[in-house]
């Protein structure tokens, strides 16, 4: 139940801060706030990788030169933690730093991109997003960085983009795909693109293996997922997110085009972020055959929580009622199937503070 309190208490903090956009915000950053109280206080045993990362960095030398003998993980990731164990000897601080970092992250992006922030913020907590972040720390980094990166991009700093990418890669290998994106600035969202999006799913997943296999020849340094647990028939997870993301592909594709033929202006971060879910929906296709592609296509399906709301803000009177109660009710029950079912993806709840353990 301490997923439904949590958001019991996120829908009464934005009721409550819903007057004006400057309070609306404030409500938004105090939900962020609560969220990140949760991340940062967290019991060792709460989170699929807690107890590796508090080992990681009880293990870490200060004393000695500093070295990278953890060869699995990438090197900002652990030169934060030898920073870190210099100012502080206790593990709670990595997960107080990173927490900090990566929910200002997201509700700056929220606040500047979304047109229903209250509404991105649920989607947020209940599409998975929250969950992943909390679990995977080291990736959750690497996303907040990319949101960065995809602020330079839509302002044409295509170097700064690069770099920031590049940044990302230090903290989790596979922020490599982010530069995906910008091969997408090039893309309009139209019903060619689309039905081209997902022939290319269908033909990568019939043609899988001699695909894996050529990339593994282009990058080697990724060979090593071929005999792991990344490899192999997933399947659930694959399916849910192909079919949650297509059902808000088609319903903001629909919508935007019919306001394109009234207006001919659609923001970018619209036309675009459509373009990216569905590079997102090809991945989670994709990751059906192999897991390790659903952990790309999150650098993706991220924009859903700013495209969904941005939709529906387009629509009047009882059709925007209607797409807002829908979405909160599908995305609630998605959330609690999750947590009935397959609680080992999340392994939050139920949750528990680092003093109580």
């Amino acid at each position: 139940m301490s997923d439904f309190i949590i958001i019991s208490i996120i829908i009464l903090i934005i009721n409550s801060f819903h007057r004006d956009k400057t309070s609306a915000h404030f409500g938004i950053l105090l939900s962020f706030a609560l969220l990140f109280i949760l991340y940062a206080l967290r019991a060792h045993n709460i989170g699929n990788d807690t107890d590796e990362y508090i080992r990681i960095f009880n293990e870490i030398n200060i004393h000695s030169k500093f070295e990278y003998e953890y060869s699995r993980y990438e090197p900002g990731f652990l030169l934060l933690n030898y920073v870190l164990k210099l100012c502080y000897n206790d593990a709670q601080i990595i997960f107080i730093t990173t927490g900090l970092f990566i929910y200002y992250s997201f509700g700056r992006f929220i606040l500047k991109y979304s047109k229903i922030p209250w509404l991105s913020l649920f989607l947020f907590f209940t599409y998975g997003l929250f969950s992943f972040t909390f679990t995977a720390l080291r990736q959750g980094i690497a996303i907040a960085i990319c949101l960065y990166a995809f602020e330079a991009l839509m302002k044409g700093r295509n170097l700064r983009f690069t770099l920031i990418v590049i940044a990302a890669t230090f903290f989790h290998s596979t922020a490599i795909v982010f530069f995906l994106a910008f091969l997408c600035k090039f893309l309009k969202p139209t019903g060619k693109t689309i039905a081209l999006g997902y022939l290319t799913a269908i033909v990568l997943l019939i043609a899988f293996t001699v695909v894996l296999n050529y990339i593994f020849q282009l990058l080697p340094m990724y060979e090593h997922y071929a005999s792991g647990s990344y490899i192999g028939e997933t399947g659930v997870a694959g399916f849910l997110y192909s079919f949650l993301s297509s059902a808000i592909l088609f319903f903001s594709y629909y919508v935007l085009k019919k306001r394109m033929r009234k207006t001919k202006t659609i923001p970018r971060i619209d036309t675009y972020g459509i373009i990216l879910i569905l590079l997102a929906i090809i991945l989670y296709i994709v990751s059906i055959k192999a897991n390790i592609f659903d952990r790309m296509a999150i650098y993706f399906n991220m924009f859903a929580i700013i495209v969904l709301p941005n939709t529906i803000k387009l629509l009047k009177g009882r059709s925007r009622l209607l797409a807002l109660t829908t979405s909160i009710m599908v995305f609630f029950a998605y959330q609690a199937i999750i947590i009935a079912y397959r609680p080992g993806w999340i392994s939050i709840f139920p949750y528990s503070f680092y003093w109580q353990q």
